[in-house]
């Protein structure tokens, strides 16, 4: 078994998907299948029957691609709140705790218009949110379009 801990997370371990290989007196691990990994951990901890610790908070706002500020934006929260929940300073309120899992899991449906939406504001800057939004009418429907 191997002690995962380079997720950030102290109770990971892997029985396999991992070679370990050394080299000049140093050992060197590697995944084969890292974006995997992530995403099972990432499974694991929005399924578990307990309410989120703050590490795991953190592990799944980066798996979001996401930094405090864009988290907050996304549950409609301010960023030192985010800062406070991954430090274990305050409790993550458990709305928001049902929330991200909920996120999270629909997010990784690729064809979700979740995830697609969290994709966009992962890349998303402050100043885009208020840029203009351009739509065109064709046949009874709107649809979205550029400038």
């Amino acid at each position: 078994m191997y002690h995962y801990t380079e997720s950030g997370l102290e109770n990971i371990y892997l029985k396999n998907g991992f070679v370990v290989t050394k080299e000049d007196g140093e050992e060197f691990v590697n995944f084969t299948n890292f974006d995997g990994i992530q995403q099972a951990i990432a499974i694991a901890i929005c399924t578990q029957k307990k309410w989120m610790s703050s590490a795991q908070l953190r592990f799944l706002r980066k798996e979001f691609n996401l930094s405090q500020t864009g988290l907050g934006q996304l549950i409609y929260c301010d960023r030192q709140s985010i800062a406070r929940w991954e430090k274990g300073e305050i409790e993550i309120p458990h709305l928001a705790d049902v929330m991200l899992r909920a996120l999270y899991l629909e997010s990784i449906d690729k064809e979700s218009h979740v995830s697609l939406t969290i994709k966009s504001l992962a890349d998303a800057e402050i100043a885009d949110m208020h840029s203009k939004i351009c739509l065109e009418e064709h046949k009874g429907e709107w649809k979205v379009i550029t400038a």
